[in-house]
């Protein structure tokens, strides 16, 4: 019954792990006019537009080379329906150990790990079961384009809500290869025009710094209720502030003591032009992300900035932040730099419960969201839009996206593993409870004791000059060249692959995963940014022309056409990333 029940439909028991679009042919005309690598889309529209056509009027059937099973039972159904669909990966995924146990004696995993390869999870916990899926989506990622499953009646869902989100979470879905590229390439220039790198020395836990309390401010809906509050009592406190905070900041005339910014994207400009009185930040200091576009340092006193290290590694011992959302990012300044008594306003990441608004409404990305029910059971789900509910600061639930629950994620795992012992942290926000952390009111604070804050800046400014750098070492130069040579040698292997040519689609296929594991070895990813690159543009457009190939096309024109464009893209990337180099 169980080997009845899986076929190769992709309307039931299935994982759609690619974001579903349809291309245009005026899309395709405004992206080819757009500059290189500003769109996303650059790199996958005109693949995705001709299988797009020529799938049309076909009937789209999913692969069966990658298979779940949300419980094991006594395996009796792993064992029928194996010899059915013979997939290359089984993700085999039990809760009850002891029904595990005993599927041991009756299930020969032994026998089926010859013909395919097993991830296990086993009694596993969220955060456990969040590696397995890592691990389970990275082997033979090629084959991830529809993922069916079977699950067992009497196995919990909670497991299947979680493989759900944890695929609108996927990196390449979020963190697209064109901002990694520009990433990875801007802070080469601020590197040559010798502009201040902080160390993992600089400390804000000295006899000066020791006792004064930090404010920390994001954001979020609750900033903009602590108005007042605020307008009262800034002056009490050390303000570090996101940029994304700077046009209410502006309307209330408070001038943060440190700001913080981390996006690479124009399109962050928007909170900077919205401020009237830029003079008020005149004498901000200014801790970036070295991704900051030029613009936005243009507006600033190049004295008083200090980038910090987020997607490259180029300085040896520089501050390097994991965090990868600004507020998240700013706390993490925070912990590592030794803040003892930390205050948190606006780091919300939730929807606020009255007015259904994800951020405080001078924030440029605000929006709001009518339905705030957990959403769970949707079949379809995505990043900006998935709710959740989890545990709330001030309330015992609040509603979050999974967009913010990535971030809150990461918030307490940096809570759990860096914060010190001696280090207090008071969240006033409405949303997100976060470990090891202290439910605060704003209202029953008493901190009235206001600060020098022209002596503040001055120590603070002498500590960051003294804790960084703003020339290159022998050896950075050195690891420089050789990510350089990385790069040109992975341009020969594209250039050779793009002069081969394959007859069948399986001799074509065969060539683009050998191709793709060339450019993507662990040591690569590890070492070299272009690998990681190269990896969230491959993972995103390969599983969309495998799954085509083998299920749709046998005209030889498809595999020229696409191989054509996706070779010469590859090659316009690296060119790109070689680009960066020449004045380094």
């Amino acid at each position: 019954v169980a080997a009845k029940s899986v076929n190769t439909d992709i309307d039931n028991n299935v994982f759609i792990t690619f974001h579903q679009r349809e291309i245009t042919q005026e899309q395709l005309d405004n992206i080819a006019n757009k500059e290189p690598f500003t769109n996303h889309l650059e790199g996958f529209a005109p693949i995705l537009y001709h299988i797009q056509e020529a799938s049309k009027d076909k009937k789209i059937v999913a692969g069966l080379e990658k298979f779940i099973f949300f419980g094991t039972g006594l395996g009796t159904h792993i064992k029928s329906i194996h010899p059915k669909i013979k997939s290359k990966v089984y993700f085999i995924i039990e809760d009850d150990l002891e029904l595990f146990r005993l599927s041991l004696f009756t299930t020969n995993y032994k026998k089926l790990a010859q013909d395919a390869k097993l991830v296990f999870s086993v009694f596993d916990d969220k955060d456990q079961f969040a590696d397995k899926i890592h691990t389970f989506l990275n082997l033979e990622y090629q084959y991830n384009h529809y993922i069916k499953y079977f699950h067992m009646l009497n196995h919990p869902e909670d497991k299947l809500s979680q493989m759900h989100k944890a695929l609108t979470a996927q990196p390449h879905l979020t963190f697209f290869y064109n901002d990694m590229l520009t990433d990875y390439t801007r802070p080469l220039k601020y590197l040559i025009q010798e502009y201040n790198f902080l160390t993992q020395k600089l400390s804000l836990n000295d006899k000066h710094l020791r006792e004064k309390p930090f404010l920390l401010l994001a954001a979020g809906p609750s900033l903009q209720k602590n108005k007042e509050w605020l307008i009262q009592n800034h002056q009490n406190y050390v303000i570090v502030a996101v940029a994304a905070t700077l046009p209410f900041l502006d309307s209330v005339h408070i001038a943060p003591d440190i700001l913080v910014q981390l996006d690479g994207k124009l399109k962050a400009m928007l909170h900077f032009e919205k401020v009237q009185n830029k003079n008020l930040f005149k004498e901000s200091i200014l801790i970036f992300s070295d991704k900051v576009p030029q613009v936005t340092l243009d507006l600033f006193d190049k004295n008083n900035l200090f980038f910090f290290e987020n997607a490259t590694r180029n300085k040896h011992n520089s501050l390097f932040l994991s965090a990868y959302c600004v507020g998240s990012v700013a706390f993490e300044i925070l912990l590592r730099l030794g803040v003892k008594n930390i205050y948190l306003l606006g780091l919300d990441m939730a929807i606020d419960s009255k007015t259904g608004l994800t951020h405080s409404e001078s924030h440029v990305a605000a929006r709001k969201i009518e339905n705030t029910e957990d959403s769970d059971e949707q079949s379809t789900l995505g990043y900006l839009s998935t709710l959740v509910n989890i545990d709330g600061n001030h309330q015992e639930k609040v509603t979050t996206t999974q967009h913010f629950l990535s971030s809150i994620e990461m918030i307490n795992h940096l809570l759990s593993t860096i914060k010190q012992s001696q280090q207090k942290i008071f969240n006033l926000s409405d949303g997100a409870l976060f470990v090891n952390t202290t439910p605060a009111f704003s209202s029953e604070l008493h901190i009235e004791k206001s600060i020098d804050k022209i002596k503040i800046h001055n120590h603070i400014l002498k500590l960051c000059l003294q804790n960084s750098s703003s020339h290159l070492t022998t050896k950075e130069k050195s690891d420089l060249f050789a990510k350089n040579t990385h790069a040109q040698e992975m341009k020969k292997l594209i250039a050779t692959h793009l002069q081969q040519n394959t007859k069948t689609n399986e001799e074509y296929i065969n060539n683009l995963v050998t191709l793709s594991s060339k450019l993507l070895t662990n040591e690569y990813i590890t070492h070299y940014e272009l690998s990681r690159i190269y990896g969230a543009y491959l993972k995103y457009i390969i599983p969309f022309i495998i799954h085509f190939l083998q299920n749709l096309s046998t005209d030889i024109q498809d595999k020229e056409i696409i191989n054509k464009f996706l070779l010469e893209h590859l090659m316009k990337i690296t060119d790109y990333y070689i680009e960066g180099f020449i004045e380094v």
